[in-house]
């Protein structure tokens, strides 16, 4: 459920803003049933997470091919994991009140967009505050993206990024049940951190056709997961914090693409070989394995 009021304003030939304040309710519920010897027993697994939040954002054109973008923003998150068993008829647990959080983020963003003869770069920096229960984590994110024309049929791209983020996603496959829940960082629990780095070259073979390739790789820190066997469906602890591994993660590969377009007929073909792994000092002996989300092989296609 999501509710926006946004105003637009030109405050000058060259300084535009846009300002919105809006409010969002994300609710996941999950219920499994099942009966043996006339005993009901049920499994509950909630996700909830409601924002109220105010951004402005302003776009100063020093130039056409000079472009200067800066805004902040300011969040009120409140956040209710939780995981509710009822064993039978006879024994009940109820949800705790202990499980919500409450948290303040602010952020603020500076970014230089310029093209220059052959060369198009876009430079930024990112700074936010994430603060909750007491404590509060300060992040600082560079960027730079490069775009360079080598020649009129040849493209060469460069990327650097560092994000951060405050929401973490609980997996566990052992169950044989949905135990995906979403969380928000906490005191003990510190949000994730990813820096990413992509190069890759464009190559027009003529009007119609293009051909691209582009690798990239990317680290995780303080990547979580339920840990395996933990007792967490028990009524007697039921807070997410005790019954999580906190360890990293990495995501490499390569991209291949093929076009054809300005047609009556356009059309895309693309493959990508990559990894997703993870690694956690309690599982697996220490070592790297594959991310439920590993997609070794991945092919599309498009036609438009």
């Amino acid at each position: 459920t999501t509710a926006v009021i946004r105003w637009n304003s030109t405050l000058s030939s060259k300084l535009f803003s846009n300002t919105s304040l809006y409010y969002s309710s994300f609710n996941n519920t999950q219920r499994t049933k099942s009966e043996e010897d006339g005993s009901v027993n049920l499994f509950k697994t909630t996700s909830k997470l409601n924002e109220w939040s105010i951004k402005s954002d302003f776009d100063y054109y020093i130039s056409p091919e000079h472009v200067v973008r800066f805004g902040g923003k300011l969040s009120q998150l409140m956040f209710s994991p939780d995981i509710l068993q009822l064993r039978n008829d006879e024994s009940e647990t109820n949800l705790s009140e202990a499980t919500k959080k409450q948290a303040f983020v602010s952020e603020g963003y500076l970014e230089d967009a310029l093209e220059w003869q052959k060369l198009n770069a876009n430079i930024g920096i990112r700074a936010a505050t994430y603060s909750i229960e007491g404590k509060t984590y300060f992040s600082l994110e560079p960027r730079i993206a490069l775009n360079w024309t080598l020649k009129p049929d040849l493209t060469i791209s460069a990327s650097y990024m560092r994000n951060s983020q405050n929401l973490h996603l609980l997996t566990n496959s052992s169950l044989g049940l949905p135990t995906d829940l979403w969380v928000a960082s906490t005191r003990n629990i510190a949000p994730q951190r990813a820096d990413q780095y992509s190069l890759g070259i464009e190559k027009h073979i003529s009007t119609k056709y293009t051909l691209g390739l582009e690798g990239y790789y990317k680290t995780m820190i303080n990547v979580t997961r339920f840990n395996e066997g933990s007792a967490f469906l028990s009524g007697r602890d039921r807070n997410w914090e005790n019954n999580v591994s906190v360890g990293e993660g990495e995501a490499y590969g390569s991209e291949f693409m093929f076009r054809k377009e300005n047609a009556r007929l356009n059309w895309m073909l693309a493959y990508t070989l990559s990894w997703s792994n993870q690694r956690f000092d309690d599982i697996n002996r220490g070592r790297w394995f594959p991310f439920k989300y590993d997609r070794r092989h991945d092919f599309s296609a498009l036609i438009d």
